[in-house]
This record gives structure tokens, sequence and C-alpha cells, in this order.
């Protein structure tokens, strides 16, 4: 047993001296080309086999990046991007004596931007992750939640964190509370103009890439608010601030004494969207868990003169910060999802699909292992069909892993490259979008490299033999996976079928999808290819 660690650790970490010299090995790999010894061969005929296969609804609690709109994609139908969150306490147990009133109540949400110019003393930004027509406008509505997220579930007697599906919407708007929290007639601001744009936060909400200029209230309240400061782009609201008087500054005693109390007593907001006003919709990736509700509100407090020991009553203003900081669900609705397509594989975020994958045969395998492959490098190679996705946007990246243990691949584990886009990280290990110009016209591709699963097959037993699944994803740094509500069923060789009940975490929150060529597909040259170059004994 001893020897056989041994043995495997010594692959394992002469292959991730391979990876991590990449460039390298490939140039000695060409060397060895011209040796009396060696032949360096490009093999394009292994066996591979997809199959394409629906998630069905997955889960959807504790993503830190959301969509959140309504986007029309055309072939793969329209999805309409809800979400509801607890709030929290930033500071438990607040004093709320001799409470005089409250002032406003307000929302705020930072939106992804990029300072770009400035335009008649305003600074406009540019949006990093929204999708779609930026113009277009919806009816936002935002509702108290009443269903109340656990944190934790009892399954087979044994405690789990709880799992929340993306197909929860209908319960959670049937268990909102009745009152629209964002109720304001217009967007007019303490600093801006006194008329604003009428339903700008709420029937014709868009979002804004422009920076607010906002008074920031004094502690005195007698003092002038004449403290202006600029707020970032982002969803900034004004809710009812009768309604947060009631149910936050007059809840009953002991109700706000800890967020564990806080979050039964008043169980979040649900944001809800509809009636885009252009065809295409917008949907702009968001972190609502850097966002916050403002209360504002003034008490009487009592203060005495230290020279005069006389002691005077004076209102005083206060701030209550509630975070966005608790359990949150991303409720995903669809019209018209896709369909799948014969000899075609059909990858697609959210309550998507993905592909199962099967590549090289047991006798391929042993023709390796006789014949002592050296494997230079292994590649999939996935060709977009250009006449399903004309016209639409395809995914920056495709993910392929490891579907039999949830878990990455072992090229994906090994390649720590690096860049200043934290999306395009693992250059070597890629699954980045790509073209090349066939007589004239670009044509679209994702080549994945498994150099270092296939070398596997080779030094090691058939355990480490894998099903690979393939999916769109949104950030290639997060590698966990999360539950589907029910399984996905794959065919095997030999007829029967393994269930599989995960899928990459990061595809639930990705918006878009691809059609892509398979192994069968009519087109022989973009046909779904495994490449393996390796070299053997002469």
């Amino acid at each position: 047993m001893i020897s056989k660690f041994f043995k495997t650790a010594l692959f394992f970490a002469f292959a991730v001296t391979l990876v991590s010299c990449d460039k390298d090995y490939n140039e000695i790999g060409t060397d060895l080309v011209g040796d009396d010894h060696y032949q360096f061969v490009p093999r394009e005929d292994m066996s591979i086999a997809a199959s394409n296969h629906l998630t069905g609804p997955v889960q959807a609690n504790g993503q830190t990046i959301v969509p959140f709109g309504v986007y029309n994609d055309g072939g793969f139908g329209k999805t309409t991007a809800n979400f509801v969150t607890q709030l929290e306490l930033a500071s438990a147990n607040p004093t709320l004596t001799d409470l005089v009133d409250i002032d406003s109540v307000r929302l705020y949400v930072p939106y992804n931007s990029t300072y770009d110019k400035t335009e008649n003393n305003v600074r406009i930004h540019k949006f990093n992750e929204l999708h779609g027509d930026a113009a277009t406008k919806l009816n936002l509505q935002i509702y108290e939640n009443q269903y109340f997220l656990r944190s934790q579930e009892v399954v087979d007697n044994q405690t789990q964190a709880q799992s929340y599906f993306n197909d929860m919407d209908a319960t959670i708007d049937a268990a909102k509370a009745p009152t629209l929290l964002n109720d304001a007639p217009s967007d007019a601001y303490d600093a801006g103009t006194s008329v604003g744009t009428v339903g700008a936060e709420n029937t014709q909400f868009y979002f804004k890439n422009t920076e607010y200029k906002l008074h920031k209230y004094e502690t005195d309240v007698n003092a002038g608010d004449t403290n202006v400061v600029a707020q970032l782009p982002g969803m900034y609201l004004k809710l009812n601030k009768a309604y947060f008087k009631n149910r936050i500054l007059q809840a009953p005693a002991g109700m706000l004494a800890n967020n564990n109390v806080f979050k039964n007593y008043f169980r979040g907001l649900y944001f809800k969207v509809s009636d885009p006003s252009t065809a295409k919709g917008v949907l702009n990736m968001m972190n609502f868990t850097g966002g916050a509700v403002t209360i504002y509100y003034r008490r009487n407090i009592t203060v005495t003169n230290t020279t005069t020991g006389v002691s005077e009553t004076k209102p005083r203003r206060f701030e209550m910060k509630l975070n966005m900081t608790g359990n949150s669900v991303t409720l995903l609705n669809y019209d018209n999802p896709p369909t799948l397509v014969p000899n075609r594989i059909v990858i697609k975020g959210g309550e998507g699909s993905i592909a199962a994958v099967d590549i090289i045969s047991q006798l391929e395998r042993e023709q390796m292992v006789a014949e002592d492959w050296m494997i230079n490098e292994a590649n999939l190679t996935f060709h977009v069909d250009e006449v399903a996705m004309a016209g639409r946007k395809r995914p920056d990246r495709i993910y392929l892993y490891d579907m039999t243990h949830n878990q990455p691949l072992v090229d994906y584990s090994f390649d720590t490259s690096t860049d200043s886009d934290p999306k395009k990280i693992k250059k070597i290990y890629s699954g980045l979008i790509d073209s090349s110009k066939v007589n004239g016209i670009y044509k679209f591709f994702y080549k994945v490299r498994i150099t270092n699963y296939v070398r596997s097959l080779i030094a090691e037993p058939d355990s480490t033999r894998v099903r690979i699944g393939v999916s769109a994803l949104e950030n290639i740094g997060e590698s966990s996976m999360v539950k589907t509500k029910n399984p996905i069923v794959v065919p095997n060789a030999d007829g029967t079928t393994t269930s599989y009940n995960k899928v990459p975490k990061s595809s639930v929150i990705h918006p878009f999808g691809v059609i892509l060529h398979g192994p069968e597909s009519e087109d022989v040259a973009d046909r779904l290819k495994l490449r393996v170059y390796y070299t053997k004994p002469d």
C-alpha cells in the first residue's frame, strides 16, 4: 500500500510540474519527434460519446453574485430573475426610547460598474455585467418577505445546510406582505431635482449608470443638511417610512435583541420584476450582499450643560442599518425553455442543461498502456453551431468537471495560472471562447485541456476513469457544486443508467446558453473531438 501511494504521489507531482511548465514541455515533445527512438503522433479518432440532460430546478441559495431582471434570449426563452433575502441588524438591540419620528428609509445596492466620463458635472459609469438593452424599463416591486429562510434542515436524522431551489418564486410571492415598499412617486432625492422621474423607483425602474449626489444627515437635527456626498451607481430607492416605523422602530419588545430573533420577526425583502419595456429586456449581475436598508430617525435625548448643570431634552438624528447579508435565494422563472437537439450539445445555465461526456474505451486505454504512450497534450474541442447561435450571445467560457465525484477535473486543480481578470484565470485548462477564420468567416469554439486526466488513465487503476460533465459557468474560480432538485439520469454504454444530483454552483447564476456540435454531428469538420498528442517508443 505504501509503495502504491508513493507511486501515485510521484505521478501527480510529476504532472503538476508538467502543467506549470506547459510551454516548455510542449517544446520538449516537439524535440522528441526527431529522435530515432520516438515518434510524435496526433490521434483524433478515439472513442467519445456525449448525451444532453436538463438539470431541472437547481439549488439557488447562498450565491454572492446573482442575475436580476427580465431577459429574452431568443431560442433559449425568457428568464425572469427575482430575489429574496433576509436582512440583518448591523447593531443589535438598538436604543429606541423617546422616539420622535422617522425621517426616511433608503435602500441601496451598488452595481458592478466602472467610471467612464463626466458630462455636465455628472459622473457616468459603464456597467461591467449588464446584459440586454440598458434602456429597458421594468416594473420593480419590493415587499416584506414572510417566508422564513432557515439556515439548516434535518435529513435522515442528520443536520445539514438548508437547500432552496430556484423554482420557489411562487411560494415566496404567495407569502409576501401586501404592502408595496418602494412606493415613492418619483426618484427625486435630497440633493436632486424637486420633481425627478415619475415611476423611476417602481413601474418605470431602470438600471441607472450615473452617480447620485445626496445630502448626508447631520447628527444635530437643527443643523442644515449641507454635506453633499456622492454615491456610486446602484439601486437607490426610498422605501415606505410609515411601514418601517411600525415594523422596526415600534417593534414588540425583544424583536431587535439579536439577529436570530430579528430574522424570524422581519423575514427580509422580496424583489420582484416584470413587464420589460423592450423585446430584449435587461439582466444585471448584482451583489445584493453589498446592499443595505438604512432607517433615518430622531430620538429625544437629555443633554446636561456641564457648566450650569441644567439639563434639557433635544432631538437628535440616528440611523439604523439593515444589511442584506442573511440567507438569500435567486428565484429564476423561465418561459419557453430550450429543447434538446439531436446531435447537438445544448448547454444552458440556471435551471438549464448540461452534457455528459465519456471518452476513451477500455480497449483504447489498454493500447495506450501496452504501447507506453507519453501524453504531450489531450484536449476536447467543442465547436459552436453558428447557424443555431446566429445573433445570440455566447457564454465566454464553458466548464468541464468530474461528474462521478462532483469535483473539478485534475487539470483544473493543477492549473494555477492567473490573470488581472478573475474570469480569465486557469488559461492552460481554459474553456474560454476562441475563434478561427475559415473561408473568411469566423467560427467559434471552446477548447479544454484534459492532459493530466488522460495521463492518469495510463498511470493509475481503472478507478480513475470518470464521466465528464460540461456546463456553462459565471466564475471559473468557483468550483463547488450544488444540488439538483431531481436526479439527472444518464444512460451507460451497457444499457444501465447512473443518476447524478449535483451541478456546478457557478452554472446556476449564468444567464446564457450555447448550442455546440456533438460527436455525431452531420457537420463532420465541427464534430466534438478528443485530440491526444503523444510520443511512444519506436
